[in-house]
């Protein structure tokens, strides 16, 4: 229902500017992305699928205003009219996926349940919710920030292994099995020894 609301707009800006043409009026598609605003938050503090995904494409309002604002102000100065002016790009998301690996945990911590990695005071929606699960979960300490922080590291530096010693240690490890696997039978019970000769 989302996608079928939006799809009618490139429409209607295109009538509209063609109706409108000879007019003072002019007629402006903007399309800002994904802002991290209460309203987007809202319902979403508990999902991680769709807080990993604001990691990778959200900003914040002043990110995408000061982008857009003076685009806006030149096409209103050229006398334009049946222009839609987009912050994300296909080319944009195209790029942040693939570099979603830097962007791990940008805004939202999801190695810790989704804690925010930012002051989120201007996110929280200005009702209280009935239910205090639902509400939004203060910010990281410093302290927690630098633990979160020597984590990703220290997963990194496992990633990072040279593979020639993680090989040698799936040979050990699977030596080891091999050797455990010879020395009892099928049911775990020690086999007896072999005796060689008379």
């Amino acid at each position: 229902a989302y996608g079928a609301s939006k799809a009618p707009l490139a429409q209607i800006l295109r009538s509209l500017s063609v109706e409108l043409r000879g007019t003072n009026v002019c007629v402006h598609n903007i399309a800002p992305g994904i802002a991290l605003t209460a309203l987007q938050m809202a319902g979403h503090w508990a999902d991680l699928d769709t807080l990993r995904i604001f990691n990778i494409l959200a900003e914040t309002p002043k990110t995408i205003a000061d982008n857009l604002v003076p685009r806006i102000r030149s096409v209103v100065a050229r006398g334009q009219s049946g222009t839609t002016l987009r912050y994300l790009t296909q080319a944009s998301v195209m790029w942040r996926c693939l570099t979603a690996a830097w962007r791990v945990n940008r805004w939202f911590d999801i190695w810790n349940g989704g804690r925010p990695a930012f002051n989120a005071t201007a996110l929280l929606s200005p009702s209280t919710p009935d239910d205090p699960s639902k509400a939004a979960p203060p910010p990281p300490s410093a302290a927690e920030q630098a633990e979160t922080l020597s984590a990703a590291r220290e997963a990194v530096a496992r990633a990072e292994e040279p593979p020639r010693k993680q090989a040698r240690w799936a040979g050990q490890s699977s030596a080891r099995a091999s050797s455990k696997t010879q020395s009892t039978s099928g049911f775990g019970v020690p086999r007896p020894p072999v005796r060689k000769g008379p």
